[in-house]
């Protein structure tokens, strides 16, 4: 980027007062032209169209709204995307917190670009992103609880069976050892 000029008008104003022309390209969708005629109108007058108060400002041109507006545009977004990063990753870390979950970092990961896709579209409120989450991970849950249980069963049925090997007077204790590891998958 080309450095500013020391005696850029719209640049050297504070912070606050470039927000507020900032704004009036994103709120009121006026066009740099028109903006510069709202510069231009001297402090405490209004302008007919938007009613929008001038900014008593001298000797702007159309290229240097532009250029600032440009500028302006670019910044805005990204303190857009760090809002919406840190909304995202609060989301997830609440519908974490609330589930009780542990996931590693790549599912946490997809879920903040999950919740930052749908909150960059605005195509869903925040909480309906955060209870879509929470149904993901409580079906993730159950099915870890689904799998723990099976195992469960056959840790169950391994040992119903290692204690009729046990108790079978019939068996040597090498066949009972061979039956042992064969129930147990061992060897």
């Amino acid at each position: 980027m080309r450095k500013r000029r020391s005696d850029s008008v719209l640049f050297n104003l504070p912070e606050t007062t470039q927000r507020a022309i900032a704004a009036l390209e994103v709120e009121h969708r006026l066009s740099g032209t028109r903006i510069r005629e709202i510069l231009l109108l001297p402090e405490g007058e209004e302008d007919e169209e938007t009613g929008i108060e001038g900014f008593g400002l001298e000797g702007i041109g159309v290229s240097a709204v532009y250029a600032f507006l440009k500028e302006w545009r670019v910044k805005l977004w990204r303190e857009g995307l760090k809002a919406q990063q840190h909304e995202a990753q609060q989301i997830v870390a609440e519908g974490l917190a609330d589930n009780g979950a542990v996931v590693d970092q790549a599912i946490e990961a997809g879920l903040r670009e999950m919740v930052m896709d749908a909150l960059a579209n605005k195509s869903m409120d925040p909480g309906d992103i955060k209870n879509i989450f929470s149904m993901i991970l409580k079906s993730r849950d159950q099915a870890l609880d689904s799998r723990r249980l099976e195992l469960l069963e056959k840790k169950a049925a391994q040992a119903d069976e290692a204690k009729k090997v046990t108790e079978d007077k019939t068996l040597t204790p090498e066949e009972k050892q061979a039956k042992h590891k064969q129930i147990f998958g061992i060897g």
